[in-house]
């Protein structure tokens, strides 16, 4: 019968333990991602970045959807994409967003001539940057969506993001 206590006591000190680490962690965490849906043309004042979405082109090719997003980026300050802090490379948190369904990254970038772009090209030499961005994604994908596919840049502030969509 002790044994049998000691085995329970045990048990609720743990469980009393993971529950206030449970608390403590998830503590200051309310709403860390929040969406603002803006229109193409309009210039965007973010945490250290400022941007613009000029044009937005969709191409359907047999089973592929292209998208075509040109615009305009402005570093302000330090970034830290991706939770990296120092990490200038914007292109990881812009992505192709058909919500509910998929989301697809960054085929790849080119600049105002159309010549490709690497990323190692554009963070190390300046802070404004014109490109298109291309994306792709099976057909089936935009045609199963409930809602408008999107382009979405996620953007850092502190512990929160704001994730910015221009819709499709």
């Amino acid at each position: 019968m002790k044994r049998y206590s000691i085995w329970l006591g045990a048990i609720a000190v743990i469980l009393v333990a993971f529950f206030w680490r449970y608390t403590a962690v998830n503590q200051g965490v309310v709403d860390p991602v929040r969406e603002v849906i803006v229109p193409k043309q309009k210039q965007i004042s973010a945490h250290n970045v400022q941007f613009e979405v000029l044009q937005i082109a969709k191409a359907t090719h047999g089973s592929v959807t292209n998208v075509d997003v040109s615009l305009s980026l402005t570093q302000t300050g330090p970034a830290s994409y991706s939770l990296i802090k120092g990490n200038r490379s914007f292109i990881e948190n812009m992505w192709l967003n058909i919500p509910y369904v998929s989301r697809s990254s960054l085929d790849y970038m080119s600049n105002a001539d159309g010549s490709r772009v690497r990323s190692s090209d554009i963070f190390n030499q300046k802070k404004t940057f014109a490109l298109t961005l291309h994306f792709s994604t099976d057909t089936k994908n935009v045609q199963a969506a409930n809602f408008s596919p999107r382009f979405s840049f996620l953007v850092p502030d502190g512990q929160t993001f704001t994730k910015y969509s221009v819709l499709i």
